[in-house]
């Protein structure tokens, strides 16, 4: 038996899917830190991650949003990656 989490379903899936594109696009040279880059697609996006429990916002000046990422988040990407990688 595994300790892979079971795949993700539909609104973790989605939530993955948006968290995974954050990652690729909002991460800064500071490990674990987001910055939108005052994009307000990215904003959007950070802001649906925080207000589902996956980052944390710290600081919102001139349109532009930093945050960390949280537990949940890397666990809920990580199980994404492996279902993603299992389905190979």
């Amino acid at each position: 038996m595994t300790d892979r989490p079971s795949p993700l379903f539909g609104e973790d899936y989605f939530f993955a899917l948006l968290l995974r594109m954050v990652l690729e696009h909002c991460s800064t040279m500071t490990a674990g830190e987001l910055s939108s880059f005052a994009i307000e697609a990215n904003a959007d996006a950070m802001q649906a991650l925080a207000e589902a429990g996956l980052i944390k916002t710290f600081d919102q000046t001139d349109g532009r949003i930093r945050a960390t990422v949280l537990p949940a988040a890397e666990k809920l990407i990580a199980g994404f990656l492996a279902d993603k990688h299992a389905a190979r």
